[in-house]
């Protein structure tokens, strides 16, 4: 469910997982440490509210809530936006004296795979080839199995070598 926040200005999703649902986002201007960031009793007090405004018969107190959290969206500097620009730009840092590098602000965790494409089309867009491509073996699964699972393993997880093992 998405809707506009009583303030009329913010959005506000409700999200099920689970046997539960993630209500947010706050949008709540951030200027301290990096590495204090934590809701604040009024931002979880606020999406209640909300819940309760666009939900009357869930009811819910400060009781039902058992997890919060808070991050940082950074957001696109803007003089007549006292928020920061809300649209998604990327940045090439070249200019900054770091080639190779992209940042992206703004755009809500909701856009991540439409950010994450297009971010992906600039990068191939200006990689190229080290080497003529090669046809792809899957030879040394089939001789060195063992070799192959360990090499996955390291490299995905251990939870990956089960299913293969059993394939």
């Amino acid at each position: 469910m998405a809707s506009r926040r009583l303030t009329g200005r913010e959005p506000f999703y409700c999200v099920p997982w689970r046997d539960m649902h993630y209500f947010g986002p706050t949008e709540t201007l951030y200027e301290g440490d990096i590495d204090d960031i934590r809701p604040l009793e009024e931002e979880i007090s606020g999406l209640i509210d909300e819940a309760n405004w666009l939900l009357p018969s869930l009811r819910l107190a400060r009781d039902d809530v058992l997890f919060a959290w808070a991050g940082v969206r950074p957001l696109t500097y803007d003089p007549e936006l006292p928020k920061g620009k809300r649209s998604r730009e990327v940045h090439d840092l070249a200019p900054d004296g770091i080639p190779g590098i992209f940042a992206v602000t703004a755009g809500p965790i909701m856009t991540h795979r439409s950010a994450g494409a297009e971010l992906t089309g600039i990068v191939t867009s200006r990689l190229r080839p080290s080497r003529n491509p090669q046809t792809l073996s899957y030879a040394a699964i089939a001789e060195e199995p063992e070799r192959y699972l360990a090499y996955v393993a390291r490299t995905y997880g251990m939870r990956v070598s089960a299913p293969a093992k059993a394939a």
